[in-house]
């Protein structure tokens, strides 16, 4: 019996209506019998062919001739430029028309299988979609070092095909089963973003953090803000410029700055990125910084005994996953760091606690270390510019009285800025 799926919008009822992305015309079968499974769970759907040929053997709702109109390229330009050439223009056009389907509520959900070229060109898409808009890959390259990267800050659902994404046999076809009743279901439950929300303020945190991010978190929430708290491991960070730079947030109390020790040290499992401090900085918006959780770094633990060979490893979970920084690496994360923050034209603070960078570093823990802490902020006291205000306080960052300063500090930025708009 087919269960009709209808969702209410405003005064409106409608049918959950899934886009669903792929290269049709080598993946034929496999979406074939992924679209029906959709219908099956009383969906309707919207086809996107992201294939370079327009020679697929049935016509999506918009084919590859489309999708090189929306990436401004003519058909012939698609069919005779390389396979990374196609591909850009494939995506691009994909992205745009996909944005216009998503904008005009065409579409309350995206769906996607594949190897590593349709997950290139899914995910390339599904990073430029709003948080909460549903987004469902199922794809070989789940468990590859390579799906952050095609993750980035969203907000994906990855089921791991197992198998590989090739026809229809007994294992895979539960996969897509589990894809379209994912991607069905989000559809169901996502809500959009409606009606007033207190401000928004990003912060950061590691475990070695926490009782000064959620002490801070607290007095925001008593004067009206809402805090959102991102885990200061790679993956956060990638997740809360995304978002900055797509302007949820009001404001940002970035207590936790390990990614960026992460990077200064080429630290790829926990990294967010050179650019991990520009999004605040771009976008206008007043800031708060500290330096929590740089005195440890994650890395890969086959890495110890090469990249990090006569660093102190420290056991976080069950394997020494992480290092103690050494005092040199200080002199060069506080230039770093300082170096983008000089770029501020929104208030911009950082706030240096004397005693300890974390739990850890407190004295007597695994990583207390008073020169290494010592260089560290004479470097950023050296390097920062007129734009970065410097203030150290003599407690340690887990300190009550330390996370209620930054947290009010943050607050008169914004009451000041408030005041003048």
């Amino acid at each position: 019996m087919r269960k009709e799926f209808l969702r209410m919008d405003g005064e409106d009822m409608k049918k959950v209506t899934i886009g669903v992305l792929g290269t049709f015309d080598t993946k034929g079968e496999e979406y074939r019998y992924l679209i029906g499974k959709i219908r099956s769970l009383g969906a309707d759907v919207l086809t996107i062919d992201a294939s370079t040929r327009d020679r697929a053997a049935e016509k999506a709702d918009y084919g590859c001739r489309e999708l090189a109109r929306y990436g401004e390229a003519e058909y012939e330009k698609l069919i005779t430029g390389t396979r990374a050439e196609s591909m850009a223009i494939v995506m691009t056009g994909a992205g745009r028309l996909i944005r216009e389907l998503v904008e005009k509520k065409r579409i309350q959900g995206l769906l996607s299988i594949g190897g590593s070229g349709g997950t290139t060109i899914a995910a390339s898409v599904m990073r430029t979609l709003p948080i909460g808009f549903p987004k469902v890959i199922a794809t070989t390259q789940a468990c590859s070092d390579k799906m952050p990267g095609f993750i980035g800050g969203k907000d994906f659902i990855v089921i791991n095909s197992v198998a590989d994404v090739q026809g229809t046999n007994s294992i895979i076809s539960k996969v897509y089963d589990q894809a379209a009743g994912a991607v069905v279901g989000a559809a169901m439950a996502a809500e959009p973003f409606t009606g007033p929300h207190p401000p928004r303020i990003a912060l950061s945190m590691y475990g070695i953090t926490t009782p000064c991010v959620v002490r801070a978190a607290k007095y925001l929430e008593r004067k009206g803000y809402e805090p959102v708290i991102f885990h200061a491991n790679g993956a956060g960070g990638k997740a809360m410029k995304t978002l900055i730079a797509e302007g949820m947030f009001q404001g940002v109390l970035d207590i936790t700055t390990a990614e960026v020790a992460a990077h200064v040290l080429d630290a790829e499992s926990s990294t967010a990125g050179e650019d991990r401090l520009d999004a605040a900085v771009l976008a206008g918006i007043p800031q708060v910084l500290s330096v929590g959780g740089m005195d440890l770094v994650g890395i890969r633990v086959s890495e110890l005994e090469t990249k990090y060979k006569g660093y102190k490893p420290y056991c976080h979970n069950d394997k020494p996953d992480m290092i103690r920084t050494k005092p040199e690496d200080g002199l060069k994360i506080g230039k770093f760091m300082c170096g983008r923050l000089n770029n501020s034209y929104a208030p911009c603070a950082v706030y240096l606690p004397i005693r300890s960078l974390s739990a850890l570093d407190e004295k007597g823990g695994f990583s207390c270390d008073d020169e290494a802490r010592r260089l560290l902020y004479e470097a950023i006291s050296l390097n920062a510019g007129p734009a970065v205000e410097i203030v150290e306080m003599d407690c340690d960052i887990n300190a009550p009285e330390f996370a209620e300063a930054m947290a009010e500090r943050l607050c008169r930025m914004l009451e000041i800025r408030d005041r003048k708009e």
